[in-house]
């Protein structure tokens, strides 16, 4: 597997882990005739209409991994805390 298949398949599990396991909303939209990425954090999955971070990127040319790194360290940084809360409780 490529190194941006990779990375888009990481960025999309932690979407879907940011929904699992902490008060945010992550949505992500794909669009692929323009090679368009968009990831959205609501400030919970009760108030999805308060977004308060949003990253849209094109997914073309040399750029693209430095891209997809960014978009799955912002993932990370939403996760991070209540991760960081379950290894203080074990």
């Amino acid at each position: 597997m490529c190194k941006p298949v990779k990375l888009l398949s990481e960025v999309m599990a932690l979407a879907y882990l940011v929904n699992e396991n902490t008060e945010y909303c992550a949505f992500l939209s794909f669009m692929g005739h323009v090679n368009l990425l968009k990831v959205q954090i609501a400030k919970s999955d009760t108030d999805y209409n308060e977004i308060i971070c949003t990253i849209e990127t094109y997914l073309d040319g040399e750029e693209t991994e430095g891209k997809l790194l960014v978009l799955k360290s912002t993932l990370e940084n939403y996760l991070m805390p209540r991760l960081e809360e379950s290894l203080c409780m074990n």
